[in-house]
């Protein structure tokens, strides 16, 4: 059982260390070596499980930091809600072909069904900060 916790705790520290990149890697492998007082090949495992830890979770915080750049984009997507009136136009959730999903604002002239395939030319914002508006 211990073994199995040692691995968990090198792995968890993996993506803590993965998250905060450099500032808390030398500490992590402090407590890595301070944990394992084994042989040399308990040590290794450990600091392979430690280093997992941090490339799944760096490609992962890569992947969700460059997958859209704002700007200019053209793309098809499909409808995937009715119209949630505002004050001056209707915004409508969509998917595009790799299934991401995206919030659409048309003025309150354009009528649009759910279920609509389009072509969508406009400019795409990041917002400022992380957000978990609505699961998305």
């Amino acid at each position: 059982m211990l073994p199995i916790v040692i691995m968990a705790i090198a792995y968890t520290l993996g993506i803590i260390g993965g998250l905060y990149k450099i500032c808390i890697v030398p500490f992590c492998l402090c407590i890595c070596f301070i944990l394992v007082k084994k042989d040399w090949k308990t040590r290794l495992i450990v600091m392979s499980v430690f280093l997992l830890g941090i490339l799944y979770t760096s490609l992962r915080v890569n992947f969700y930091d460059k997958k859209y750049e704002a700007g200019k984009v053209s793309m098809e997507v499909k409808i995937v809600s009715d119209a949630i009136p505002k004050e001056k136009v209707n915004s409508y959730i969509v998917k595009n072909a790799r299934q991401n999903k995206f919030i659409l604002y048309v003025s309150k002239d354009v009528n649009l069904a759910y279920g609509m395939k389009i072509s969508v030319t406009g400019n795409l914002e990041i917002p400022d900060v992380s957000r978990n508006r609505r699961w998305f």
